[in-house]
């Protein structure tokens, strides 16, 4: 595991960002150089943080760091979009982490997705990052030069665009839902999950209007990016947050809209140097049955 060997199927990033991994307490500067040139490459600055640790010579932390992250960031994803990077969005622009949500458009770009898709990320980021990230990440893109890129973004085989598969019937030139369109949105619930959430009930019930602005904001969120990347968002927030109930809608989405399960299964992983493994046990209580039933 030198710091200059890659790891199989992946062809643009170098496992351990050119930290040898096999000599976690000790760097040398061949190392430090390569560490450094793959931040400002992928991401177009140094992360201070992580150098933090390689400057006081004390390299442990942030090489078994990067052993956990190699063990997420699984090769089934390589050369393409890291879905869990919109996670990053939503945390790094909640918490005011201007060069967070920096690096990520930036890596973003590098990776592929042209500024038109890019806005799109952000507006399904938007769905739970409310007005203070939206601040964070103003701030972090009021002077960031977008770039046309050279080559389109991969995306897994069978993801796609798909508008239309998030139109559930609503009329959204009026407030008001009918008891037609209460049906139709129940039904596309049932359709693509197999069940109708909780909060879908309660919001019907005591704020129909509320459910129906919900859902014009989540139906128009994507356009050119695939359908996909929605249940992976909510994957990814859900475990996050701790949410199962959250987590549970997600991974029910993304098995009807073809999202493989090791694909679902490593966005629950992605987070644990934020959350902690002990966030995995939502999933355990949550979502048994849909995993073990996944094909």
């Amino acid at each position: 595991m030198s710091g200059e060997t890659f790891r199989p199927g992946l062809s643009t990033r170098p496992f351990g960002m050119g930290l040898d991994l096999s000599h976690p307490d000790s760097v040398s500067d061949a190392e430090r150089t390569a560490y450094a040139r793959y931040y400002q490459d992928w991401l177009g600055q140094p992360h201070a943080g992580f150098t933090f640790w390689l400057d006081r010579n004390r390299p442990g932390p942030l090489k078994r760091l990067r052993l956990v992250v190699e063990q997420v960031t699984l090769p089934t994803f390589a050369g393409g979009l890291y879905p869990e990077s919109i996670a990053w969005l939503v945390l790094y622009s909640l918490t005011g982490f201007v060069e967070g949500v920096r690096y990520v458009v930036f890596s973003a770009q590098r990776r592929g997705l042209s500024e038109s898709q890019i806005l799109e990320y952000i507006a399904t980021a938007f769905l739970w990052i409310g007005p203070r990230g939206m601040d964070t990440v103003a701030a972090a893109l009021a002077a960031f030069d977008f770039i046309e890129p050279s080559q389109p973004v991969h995306f897994p085989d069978g993801w796609a665009s798909d508008p239309d598969a998030f139109h559930s019937g609503l009329d959204f030139s009026t407030t008001a839902l009918s008891d037609t369109e209460l049906a139709n949105l129940r039904g596309w619930y049932e359709a693509n999950l197999g069940e109708v959430p909780g909060y879908v009930e309660f919001l019907a019930r005591w704020r129909p209007e509320l459910l129906k602005a919900h859902r014009n904001r989540f139906e128009h969120a994507l356009v050119e990016l695939p359908k996909q990347v929605m249940p992976c968002a909510m994957i990814l927030v859900s475990t996050l947050r701790g949410s199962a109930e959250g987590l549970r809608e997600g991974v029910l989405l993304a098995r009807r809209w073809g999202v493989a399960r090791d694909h679902a299964i490593q966005l629950m992983c992605a987070l644990l140097e934020y959350g902690g493994v002990e966030q995995l046990s939502i999933a355990e209580r949550a979502i048994p049955d849909v995993l073990n039933g996944w094909g």
